[in-house]
């Protein structure tokens, strides 16, 4: 029986995860991020930083699971709202 060769999906490196990651918050109006750590856990990401939020509706979870494709998301994130800009 001959050998199958399957090409498997390249993984993203944790660098170029959160640069995704990173990418997509700060794209976001209303939004400014600083200092954002991005980790890989089993099926999602964990992420500590500050954030800015200038529109509560915005959900941070949401745009890092559409991004990273990640089903577990561990929040880490100081949120600061009515806060000056850094």
């Amino acid at each position: 029986m001959p050998t199958q060769i399957v090409n498997l999906p390249q993984m993203k490196s944790c660098h170029d995860v959160e640069t995704d990651i990173h990418r997509e918050l700060t794209a976001q109006a209303g939004m400014t991020v600083s200092s954002l750590v991005v980790r890989r856990m089993h099926n999602g990401v964990c992420l500590e930083g500050v954030v800015h939020l200038e529109d509560e509706s915005l959900d941070i979870c949401e745009t890092v699971r559409r991004v990273a494709g990640a089903t577990r998301i561990l929040n880490r994130l100081v949120v600061c709202r009515e806060c000056e800009t850094f």
